[in-house]
């Protein structure tokens, strides 16, 4: 359940009513930019490519590196085993029925992966997409490949949606480098 950081009273009455508070998080938001063919191009490294994931790419997706800020690797009733199966079946099960893709080395191994649930609304210029999931390998960090899974996310979407936890700096700091703002900060409670 997630929670207004500024709601005291509704945070307190979660707690009161056996709720813990796991995390604080932050929603950020960012527009296609109006010279996105020229960020496209200037983040296009040409040794990388990105492309729709498939079936074919679970298992080198289910391999790529986990968030360490994730909430299931601090959960204290969680073993730290079942927690990394979880998180990597999510990151595998959202190939199949989301917006999803690979970024792939020239040699076309997977070294990032990114999926999108697309939000439309009644109106047709309400175009968002919400990253779910956005990881490149640690091997291949800083080479723009992130870059172009956002890039590739402005393709179909004016907007583009982002969570992330408040301590996750890196993150943060992508997001922000990328246009993005930070427009809500809330906290999460779990009763398990």
């Amino acid at each position: 359940m997630r929670v207004n950081i500024n709601d005291r009273s509704g945070a307190e009455n979660l707690i009161l009513d056996g709720w813990r508070q796991v995390e604080t998080m932050e929603n950020w938001v960012g527009q296609r930019p109006d010279d996105y063919e020229e960020q496209v191009a200037a983040a296009s490294p040409s040794i990388f490519t990105v492309e729709e994931a498939s079936d074919d790419h679970a298992a080198a997706v289910s391999m790529l590196p986990i968030n360490p800020y994730n909430r299931l690797f601090r959960e204290p009733n969680m073993d730290p085993q079942d927690a990394d199966f979880i998180r990597r079946a999510f990151m595998v099960k959202s190939i199949e029925g989301d917006e999803s893709y690979v970024a792939l080395s020239p040699d076309d191994d997977v070294v990032g992966y990114m999926s999108i649930d697309a939000l439309k609304g009644p109106e047709d210029d309400f175009n968002y997409g919400q990253i779910k999931f956005i990881v490149v390998d640690q091997g291949f960090r800083r080479m723009g490949i992130g870059a172009l899974l956002v890039m590739k996310a402005f393709e179909k979407h004016k907007f583009v949606l982002a969570g992330t936890q408040s301590r996750n700096h890196g993150a943060k700091k992508f997001y922000e480098a990328h246009g993005f703002s930070c427009t809500a900060f809330f906290r999460t409670f779990h009763k398990w």
